[in-house]
């Protein structure tokens, strides 16, 4: 499933509380994949340099 995106040209006062985790994720890395192995999950994230 893919969350989605935010709306942040809503002044700070209108924005919903929490929700920028994966926002910041998407921003400032080149890829993420996300598994489930073990009962365990799985998040893999790629920043190139």
């Amino acid at each position: 499933t893919q969350a989605p995106k935010r709306e942040l040209d809503l002044p700070i006062d209108d924005q919903p509380v929490g929700g920028l985790g994966i926002f910041l994720m998407r921003q400032y890395t080149h890829n993420i994949e996300y598994r489930r192995e073990n009962e365990k999950n799985i998040v893999t994230l790629t920043k190139k340099i």
